[in-house]
Order: structure tokens, then C-alpha cells, then sequence
């Protein structure tokens, strides 16, 4: 998993914004495509009450809203008015026990983990990634739960990615190889419930199914 920090225009938001298999890289000045502009906007930011919940060991350290996107060029097949998005959601949690040890986010606390510290903690979740969108209508989140560019299911991941059991609400889970070899994986769970869509990316020296109790607690 990469990693990167950027400011977002307009909100003034400093955010370590990541996801498995692709990175988030917003543009903050205009482009000549308006297609593209209007698939890059951020919707208005959701309640932190629909993300993970407060959970023993882990710290909230940026939360913010989430675009569209498919790819890291920030462009999708889709763009919000033709899908009704009205909200999104972004989360990072880290390790409660890397915090006291190295400082917060923005202050110390680097991502990746080093792998000294992903082995002094097997058995934890270490980072989880939080992105949900909200629509106004209940056919947008299937269709993104069903679309190859947000599935993991396009040729490039053929040989990253491995479906697993412990999928939550009928939705999709994998497993794929940290790319930053410090003794993590990286278990993606990605469902549909209602007008939201959920991609829940759960990082440590851990299990599918380790990895699913922390998902789980996202209830939309």
C-alpha cells in the first residue's frame, strides 16, 4: 500500500489518504475537462457516526470527505450526478499503541509502520482505511459494488488479489500482499446496504477473519 500526505483545497484538510491498490491524488486546480472536474469533486462530508466506531486500540487521526474516484488519475466510468452521490466519508485509524510510541499523524507517526513495530504486535489491526459513499438512490452502491474499476477484479490485480471467505451484507473480500513488506496484509471488504457504498481496508499481522471483526462494525 502506498502512501501520501497532501492538502485539500478549500477545506484546508491535511490528510494521509490511501487505499489498497490505488492512491487517492486530488487535483487542486482546475482542469480543462469538465468530465474529469466533475468526477473529482468532494461531496459533502458524512457524520462520523456512519464510520467505525471508537474501538479498543485504535485512534481516529484524519477524517474528511471522499471523492468518486476509481483510479489514481481521479477519474472513474462514472460521475456523481449520474450515480446521485450526495456524501462521502473518509477514516484513518492507526494503531493506539503507535501513537504513544511515535506521536499522531502529521507529527511523527510514520506510514508504513516499521516492521519492528508490526512484529512486536501480531494478532492487532494496525491501520484501517474507512471510505464510504452515500447516494440517493439504492441502485448506485451495487453498481459500484459490480463494476470491475471499483471491485478489484480488472486485470491488474489478477495476481495481487485473492478473494476469502467472511464477506459482509452479500459484498466482496480480499486479501493482497503489502506492498510495503513490513509484515503486514491487507484485507479489503467492500458491500452495498441501503444508499451506501463501504470499502473497509483493515492492515496488521492478522487474519481474514481478525480483520473482519474490526469491518463489521461499520453498520451501514
Amino acid at each position: 500500500m502506498q502512501r501520501i500526505s497532501m492538502i485539500i483545497a478549500g477545506g484546508g484538510l491535511l490528510m494521509a489518504m490511501a487505499t489498497a491498490g490505488w492512491l487517492y491524488q486530488p487535483k487542486t486546480r482546475a482542469v480543462a475537462n469538465p468530465t474529469r472536474l466533475a468526477s473529482t469533486n468532494f461531496p459533502p462530508t458524512l457524520s462520523r457516526t456512519v464510520g467505525l466506531p471508537p474501538l479498543n486500540g485504535l485512534t481516529l487521526e484524519r477524517s474528511g470527505s471522499t471523492p468518486l474516484w476509481a483510479n489514481k488519475s481521479g477519474t472513474g466510468p462514472f460521475t456523481p450526478s449520474q450515480l446521485g452521490l450526495v456524501g462521502g466519508l473518509y477514516q484513518i485509524w492507526t494503531s493506539s499503541a503507535a501513537v504513544t510510541q511515535y506521536g499522531s499523524l502529521g507529527h511523527g507517526l510514520p506510514l508504513p509502520l516499521p516492521a519492528s513495530f508490526v512484529h512486536a504486535h501480531p494478532g492487532r489491526p494496525l491501520e484501517v482505511y474507512v471510505r464510504i459513499l452515500r447516494f440517493n438512490n439504492a441502485k448506485a452502491p451495487v453498481t459500484l459494488l459490480q463494476n470491475a474499476d471499483y471491485n478489484f477484479r480488472l486485470p491488474v490485480y489478477k495476481n495481487r488479489v485473492t478473494p476469502i471467505p467472511g464477506t459482509i451484507a452479500g459484498g466482496s473480500a480480499y486479501a493482497m500482499p503489502n506492498q510495503d513488506n513490513n509484515g503486514e496484509t491487507d484485507y479489503v471488504f467492500q458491500w452495498a446496504r441501503g444508499d451506501y457504498w463501504n470499502q473497509i481496508t483493515v492492515l496488521g499481522p492478522i487474519s481474514g477473519s481478525q480483520a473482519r471483526s474490526v469491518a463489521v462494525h461499520v453498520t451501514q
